[in-house]
């Protein structure tokens, strides 16, 4: 399955975005807004990347949708 996905072209994102990193190291800060971000957005999208080993870790792709600049989020 993975290599019929290969051969479509890259993602090329249709409106701005806003890019957040969320792991272990992530300012305080930054997840408050963050959940201020998440109140008051409509629509989301969450995706998921695992490994086939289930002792490591995934990542989570979360995206809050928006007309003007939505907000992408990566959580390790």
């Amino acid at each position: 399955k993975q290599n019929e996905l290969s051969t479509f072209p890259q993602f090329q994102a249709r409106n701005q975005y806003e890019l957040y990193l969320v792991n272990r190291t992530a300012d305080t800060d930054a997840l408050h807004h963050l959940i201020q971000l998440a109140q008051n957005v409509e629509y989301f999208t969450i995706d998921t990347e695992a490994d086939l080993h289930p002792k490591q870790s995934s990542l989570i792709q979360v995206e809050f949708i928006s007309q003007h600049i939505s907000t992408i989020i990566l959580v390790e």
